[in-house]
């Protein structure tokens, strides 16, 4: 009996701790970004064959071998799927064969970082070769009919339809829906327990504040983007969006008239982390302090209290 079942999974390696992803038409480890759609991969069973292809839900192609030699590396195609089966190693981690063969996925040294290489060789008993397969969902809870899976998912929805192969049928897939709906908030910090505040002071300035319940500058819109599986969050008062000016860890969270930030939103324990649309990056109050006028800046997800929030509906 196979350890993993045929759904939607995150495949992280043992050694490494980063994630299998699709870079175009090759497969590599790279750091986790979980609004990262090329880090998801279908796992199906092999139709009218042994064992299963393993399917890339943004590129839409399926993990490749070229040849049956040591040392290959691991590509994306569409239409000339590998077989793969799965050895459980212990509780919480398998390694990837090839059907019939001790060749098996190995991350290049288990190197941490981004465009890893990822290749086959023989079963060496590694933990480079080893991997923990974190579901997402189960094609039977999407609410799998026939040739059609429906699919729930924590942050944002996009649909993709799978080509028609020879082991893969016809088949779309729904990711829905965001844990914050468009509404009004007031937006809390899990860590400080102060709150997401537009200075009436200083003209742009975003910052956390203790408890002002009655007042504008503390409420926030959040909107969706038409068209977009994004948002934008701007001030009740003020009527100013929350604004990054650039991409990077430590950009500060300011107001602005008309260049807003696209936000995702991720369900993690306690709160929710708001982050930037595709992108690792998000809303991190400075150490979680409570002092009044603390800013907000971007960061990494560390899975920290303070890069967690809130959302207090209020209309």
């Amino acid at each position: 009996m196979s350890p993993i079942n045929p759904g939607v999974y995150r495949i992280q390696n043992d050694a490494s701790k980063t994630y299998l992803q699709m870079d175009g038409n090759k497969a590599e480890g790279w750091k986790e970004d979980f609004n990262e759609i090329k880090q998801r991969w279908v796992v199906q069973k092999a139709k009218g064959k042994d064992g299963y292809v393993i399917f890339n839900m943004e590129g839409k192609k399926f993990l490749h071998v070229d040849a049956r030699d040591n040392g290959k590396a691991v590509e994306c195609q569409r239409d000339d799927p590998a077989r793969w089966e799965f050895t459980k190693i212990d509780n919480d981690s398998v390694e990837i064969h090839l059907t019939n063969s001790k060749l098996c996925i190995d991350l290049d040294n288990g190197r941490g970082g981004n465009n890893v290489p990822v290749n086959v060789y023989w079963d060496g008993n590694k933990k480079h070769q080893r991997w923990n397969f974190k579901q997402v969902a189960t094609l039977e809870e999407a609410g799998h009919k026939g040739e059609t899976w429906g699919m729930a998912c924590p942050v944002h929805w996009i649909t993709i339809v799978l080509p028609h192969v020879n082991t893969l049928p016809h088949v779309v897939f729904t990711i829905m829906s965001s844990p914050v709906k468009p509404a009004v908030y007031r937006i809390q910090n899990v860590a400080s327990k102060t709150w997401l505040d537009d200075s009436r002071s200083d003209k742009g300035k975003v910052q956390c504040w203790g408890d002002r319940p009655n007042q504008g500058n503390q409420r926030w819109v959040v909107k969706k983007i038409q068209g977009q599986d994004a948002y934008v969050i701007y001030n009740f008062e003020f009527s100013k969006f929350l604004h990054i000016a650039d991409r990077e860890q430590g950009s500060l969270l300011t107001g602005t008239d008309d260049k807003p930030a696209h936000f995702v939103f991720k369900k993690d324990g306690d709160g929710i982390s708001i982050h930037l649309s595709n992108s690792n990056l998000c809303l991190d109050l400075n150490n979680g302090l409570k002092n009044d006028g603390e800013l907000v800046h971007v960061y990494y997800d560390g899975n920290k209290s303070w890069q967690r929030w809130n959302f207090v509906e209020v209309a």
